[in-house]
C-alpha cells in the first residue's frame, strides 16, 4: 500500500494530511485507470478505495495450472451479497496464500481498503488490500474480472 497505509487508517495523520494522501491517491488512479484492463478498471471504480471497507474475507483459492486466483468476500455495496474477484495470469510468487488462508480461517478479518497499482512490468497489475485486524494482501497479474452475486429481494427505493 503506497497511499491508504495502516498509518492512514488508524488516524495518525492530521485531517489535512490525510487529505493531501487521499488527493494524491485520487490523482494516482486518475492516471492508472485509462491504461488498468476493463475489470480491474470497472471495479476500482466501483469503490475507489473504500470499496471493500469492512467486507468480511470467505475464502481464497489458486489453481497453479491455470494462473487463477480467486478471492470471495462480502462487499457493504448494495445490493452486492458477494464479489469473487479473479485474478489471471497471476505472477508466480506474488502473494503469500498460506498467510491469507490463516487470516481467513480466524474468521475475523475484514477489508479496509484497496489499492491498484502498476505491477513493475508492462502488461502487470497489483492490488493490495489493507485488511482488520491486522494483515495486508498484495497481488501481481496480467487480467481481472469480478462477479457479484445480487440480493434478489433488494429495492433500492427502501
Amino acid at each position: 500500500m503506497r497511499f491508504l497505509t495502516r498509518k492512514w487508517a488508524d488516524g495518525v495523520y492530521s485531517d489535512q494530511q490525510a487529505g493531501i494522501i487521499y488527493g494524491a491517491y485520487l490523482e494516482h488512479l486518475e492516471e492508472l485507470l485509462p491504461d488498468m484492463p476493463l475489470g480491474f478498471r470497472n471495479w476500482v471504480r466501483l469503490g475507489a478505495g473504500s470499496g471493500v471497507r469492512g467486507a468480511p474475507l470467505l475464502s481464497a483459492r489458486y489453481d497453479a495450472p491455470t494462473g487463477i486466483f480467486t478471492l470471495r468476500l462480502r462487499p457493504d455495496l448494495p445490493p452486492v451479497l458477494e464479489a469473487r474477484l479473479c485474478y489471471l495470469g497471476v505472477v508466480k510468487g506474488s502473494f503469500d496464500l498460506e498467510e491469507l488462508e490463516r487470516l481467513i480461517a480466524g474468521g475475523e478479518s475484514r477489508c479496509l481498503f484497496d489499492e491498484p497499482d502498476f505491477g513493475g512490468d508492462e502488461d502487470i497489475w497489483m492490488h493490495s488490500i489493507l485488511l482488520e485486524p491486522e494483515g495486508e494482501f498484495s497481488i501481481r497479474f496480467r487480467e481481472f474480472r469480478f462477479e457479484v452475486t445480487l440480493d434478489p429481494d433488494w429495492d433500492e427505493e427502501e
